[in-house]
């Protein structure tokens, strides 16, 4: 993971990676188990969560977010097309501010690989 990503003193979750179910779905489908374990075996201070549909319906992240009181959020979507403004207002509804939010279409860079396995590897790559 990246090294500014650490867990406070208090060995709370610092980042949270909300990944979108349909995912799994696209092209060859990415294996959204094998990424949540990976990911939160390489750091404790990250939470991984997947999440129905967070593409189309942007509300969604606000409890994500709150659930696990992270101060930074990753965001793996289906596709780089989302409502970009609507997304910022829901990230700063949920107490974050926008710039300490990466949102990465993995669906667009990682689902469509042919190999399902290749997909889930790149996504490990690009969330980390």
């Amino acid at each position: 993971m990246v090294d500014d990503v650490v867990a406070s003193s208090t060995g709370t979750i610092s980042t949270v990676v909300l990944l979108c179910e349909d995912l799994a779905k696209l092209g060859a489908g990415l294996d959204l188990d094998d990424l949540r374990s990976s990911l939160e075996a390489d750091s404790t201070a990250v939470a991984v969560e997947v999440v129905p549909d967070i593409c189309r319906h942007p509300a969604r992240i606000v409890p994500a977010i709150r659930r696990h009181s992270a101060e930074r959020a990753v965001l793996g979507l289906c596709s780089g097309k989302h409502a970009h403004v609507e997304l910022q207002a829901r990230i700063r509804k949920a107490g974050l501010d926008p710039f300490g939010v990466e949102v990465i279409p993995l669906g667009t860079m990682c689902g469509q690989v042919d190999a399902g396995s290749e997909g889930t590897q790149k996504s490990r790559v690009l969330l980390a």
